[in-house]
């Protein structure tokens, strides 16, 4: 994404993403490299330009963590646990290797994006019949496709709320204009890859790479093990001069496209081994995302914490829309490398049922050391 920000900002052109210049790519989402391109046209892209890339992301982080009373509240809990969650987060990131670090990329983007969403759909469930308190079905499907351009797995998302409305609470009013507006929104994205690739590419064109990379004989759940091990090195364009050769010379579509292709013929002659690895894939997203012992602790502590929290909570909007979040935005993570990156944008949901659960046992066990009084 730097790289490409770089090329935006030195050239304005949405290019050049690997270890050599390779031409016009769709290799990531739009939204945050544009962001940190104008970071970089605004203070270069040296070192001025990186450390106000990292204070807007922990700027975001911030305000991630600010919203969290509000969370509280759709989930039932008091607005006070909501409060104390995001300030214990926000005093002592556990996930500062994300937040305002070189690896924080797009990710606290994203993670505030889909809280406010969460917010804004649960507000749409909710709000009245009247015509001040409906929500505009153009607006939803703007806010919507504009996040998708920060992250498309975000796009999975709204299938499955819009699916959900649909199928599981019985309303249809207002669906067209949803979703002419969402794909309004996406539409310029892909002309533009249209008009470069010469390819429909709605989203992002790397997915055929991560998934050959992700899948070989010698590949790892863990994308930190990739990189140690020499998997990243060896065939990933962005460190390796001669597969960005490749790309160079073949174009990024017809290597993606032979890319896919591998990928294929691998997982079918070792299905075994592609079941093998999803699986890991599947826990340790969850629980063991990072060989960094102590963040990996923290994290998986409050995920564990948070899921106990959620199961204990009435049924609500807030919790529905919140279990649909948890089901659908990891799907794709299972079928690629893992890496501690990609968990962040669910963490704010385990936050404030995690301090609940605590906040819990603490009074009980409190409670149960306290002398009972004599009978006089």
């Amino acid at each position: 994404m730097e790289n490409i920000a770089r090329s935006l900002a030195l050239h304005g052109t949405f290019a050049d993403p690997y270890l050599l210049p390779t031409g016009p790519t769709a290799h990531t989402a739009p939204g945050y490299p544009i962001l940190l391109g104008l970071i970089f046209l605004l203070f270069g892209s040296g070192a001025a330009g990186e450390t106000m890339s990292r204070i807007a992301s922990a700027i975001v982080s911030s305000v991630q963590y600010a919203l969290l009373p509000r969370v509280s509240t759709t989930l039932g809990l008091p607005r006070f646990t909501g409060a104390v969650a995001g300030l214990l987060a926000a005093v002592a990131p556990y996930k500062g290797y994300v937040e305002g670090s070189r690896d924080s990329v797009d990710q606290p983007y994203v993670a505030l994006a889909l809280i406010l969403l969460f917010l804004y759909t649960l507000k749409a469930w909710t709000v009245t019949a009247s015509p001040s308190g409906t929500v505009s079905p153009l607006a939803r499907g703007f806010w919507w496709g504009l996040a998708s351009l920060f992250s498309p797995i975000l796009g999975l998302v709204f299938a499955a709320v819009i699916g959900y409305e649909f199928f599981g609470m019985r309303r249809s009013a207002g669906l067209a204009p949803l979703l002419a507006a969402f794909a309004a929104i996406q539409a310029p994205w892909a002309i533009r890859n249209w008009v470069e690739l010469h390819a429909f590419v709605p989203t992002r064109s790397n997915f055929g790479l991560e998934l050959r990379i992700s899948n070989r004989p010698e590949s790892f759940a863990l994308m930190e093990d990739n990189v140690s091990q020499g998997v990243m090195s060896r065939f990933h364009p962005g460190i390796n001069e001669d597969e960005a050769r490749k790309v160079a010379e073949e174009g990024e579509m017809a290597y993606t496209r032979s890319q896919m292709a591998d990928a294929r013929a691998e997982i079918r002659r070792d299905p075994a081994r592609f079941l093998h690895l999803t699986g890991e894939r599947f826990w340790r997203f969850w629980l063991a995302p990072s060989r960094r012992f102590k963040t990996t602790a923290a994290s998986t502590a409050i995920t564990l914490l948070g899921l106990i929290g959620l199961s204990l909570l009435p049924a609500s909007a807030g919790t529905r829309l919140t279990w649909l979040i948890l089901l659908t935005y990891p799907l794709i993570y299972y079928f690629i490398q893992v890496d501690a990156r990609y968990t962040y944008p669910l963490g704010w949901i385990f936050l404030t049922p995690a301090l609940h659960v605590v906040m819990l046992a603490t009074r009980r066990f409190m409670g149960s050391r306290r002398p009972e009084r004599q009978a006089p």
